[in-house]
């Protein structure tokens, strides 16, 4: 808000055409339309930030950053659209390409580079000069990010309970390389980092999402509750706007009365003949694992990992509780 910022906000979806990628670095985008946000482009100056992860849609040498802030977020839906048009590889080749040349063309200063860690929490802070945008010191900071970041203990699982997604927490809502699952036509599954899960179930959308249900067919089962808050117009326009992963990634889950009616069917139907073989774990969101939830299968495995804090004592499993409530 303008009163948080204690500056005026400026939230239009107007470009400028400024140029066409050219010389050796547009490489076989020649001739690619670059656009910038309108109030962008008549400023005195340009300071991005933004935080610096692995991209939910792609795995390349640049992902989210400056140079996706610089490319896709001054380019609005525009420029968006026409990078996402290409694809992953778009993503991966011609997004650093964009960016580096809308560092050449515009009064950009740098960025603000965020990286955050295994909890989620702002972690460190970088400056990145103009002229490191979409390039080596970018790259470097990814690095740094992909060894802080979270991720699930165990690599395989057979039910995957998520309490909450949303555009607050990953631009996916749920992050890709925590669930180990990609759907992104281009891109093998077997080519995404995490764990082998049979079974996601995921319970609710946060508020600060405003409705953007991005990316639920990530999961499998979810909620009435959650379907509820979905803005589909604007889900819509997201997914549009991502290109081929988004179209794939939009198709609708089971929907089901509640959490226990989703945990109870994902159990029913993971594989396992038995409810006491099923390896279960419930998370918060994928931004915040500190806490998890497993059932008995999955205990001694959990009690090896010296990275675990172990609870000697079981519960039953309350959904109205949230598991960050330790």
């Amino acid at each position: 808000t303008p009163e948080a910022t204690r500056a005026e906000l400026r939230a239009t979806m107007d470009t400028k055409l400024i140029g066409n990628l050219e010389g050796e670095d547009a490489g076989p985008y020649a001739g690619q339309p670059v656009y910038c946000d309108l109030h962008a482009w008549n400023a005195d100056a340009i300071l991005l930030i933004n935080r610096i992860k692995a991209h939910t849609d792609f795995v390349g040498e640049i992902e989210s950053g400056i140079a996706k802030m610089c490319a896709i977020g001054l380019g609005k839906r525009k420029g968006a659209e026409s990078i996402h048009a290409f694809g992953a590889e778009g993503l991966r080749s011609l997004m650093p390409r964009i960016a580096r040349y809308m560092a050449e063309h515009l009064p950009l200063l740098g960025g603000v580079a965020v990286l955050e860690n295994a909890l989620g929490q702002t972690c460190e802070l970088h400056p990145l000069p103009a002229h490191a945008v979409g390039r080596e010191p970018e790259t470097a900071l990814l690095n740094r990010a992909r060894q802080i970041a979270p991720h699930l203990p165990f690599q395989q699982l057979d039910v995957l309970v998520i309490e909450e997604m949303g555009k607050n927490i990953s631009g996916a809502c749920m992050d890709t390389h925590v669930i180990g699952r990609g759907i992104m036509p281009s891109i093998p599954e077997s080519g995404w980092d995490g764990p082998d899960v049979r079974l996601i179930a995921v319970l609710d959308l946060t508020e600060s999402s405003h409705g953007n249900g991005a990316s639920l067919g990530l999961a499998d089962l979810t909620t009435e509750k959650l379907i509820e808050k979905m803005n589909f117009e604007e889900t819509i326009i997201n997914m549009r706007t991502s290109g081929e992963g988004g179209i794939m990634r939009a198709r609708m889950p089971v929907i089901l009365p509640d959490g226990k009616a989703c945990v109870q069917t994902a159990m029913a139907t993971c594989g396992r003949a038995r409810p006491s073989q099923v390896r279960l774990a419930r998370i918060k969101n994928t931004a915040d694992i500190r806490y998890l939830e497993i059932s008995e299968p999955v205990l001694e495995e959990a009690l090896q990992n010296p990275d675990l804090i172990v609870e000697k004592e079981g519960h039953i499993l309350d959904l109205e509780r949230s598991v960050a409530a330790g």
